[in-house]
């Protein structure tokens, strides 16, 4: 979480404004007050925030590496494989996903996106040394058949959208408290 659209410099704009609509940042972290005074920080431009990636992979300990928890494929092994033992946890990544939406909120950033939809190159398998789905970020899994799977996360991602979106204007209505 250390992008920030326009931070480079140039032109402040009109009356010293920043030059850009809006902030973005990878947004790959936890509930903790450090990670939330992180999300604050990037308010200090005036302007709406969005975390344009956040996400976690689908094994236990998934969370805690973030924006590397892909990093455990030894694509050098013949055949490649995971690097070591994981267990496979879509718990995990669900309550990540539900944590972090909640955060968000909670912070008042104004849009979220996971990392991915589906990780086409990391397949299921039954073999846990080959599920390269574990090192995927993807709400859907996968199969080796190529069809898709929706994981755990998939339906958390469902819920919490529908309810974040309930509370949208319609169409020529203005937005509550804007």
């Amino acid at each position: 979480m250390r992008w920030c659209v326009g931070e480079a410099g140039g032109d402040s704009g009109a009356a010293g404004a920043p030059p850009f609509d809006i902030v973005g940042v990878d947004a790959y972290g936890d509930a903790s007050d450090a990670f939330r005074q992180d999300l604050r920080e990037y308010f200090r431009h005036g302007k709406p925030l969005a975390a344009t990636e956040f996400g976690c992979c689908t094994y236990q300990g998934a969370a805690a590496r973030g924006g590397t928890g892909w990093a455990i494929v030894d694509h050098d092994a013949d055949p490649p494989r995971l690097d070591s033992d994981y267990v496979r946890d879509e718990d995990e990544q669900a309550r990540y996903l539900r944590q972090q939406v909640d955060v968000f909120h909670e912070e008042g950033v104004d849009t979220a996106f996971w990392c991915a939809f589906a990780g086409y190159g990391y397949s299921h398998h039954e073999d846990q040394r080959l599920d390269f789905d574990m090192a995927s970020y993807g709400v859907c899994k996968v199969m080796s058949d190529g069809s898709l799977a929706p994981k755990r996360a998939f339906q958390i991602m469902a819920q919490a959208y529908r309810s974040a979106t309930s509370a949208l204007p319609l169409k020529g209505e203005d937005s509550p408290g804007h």
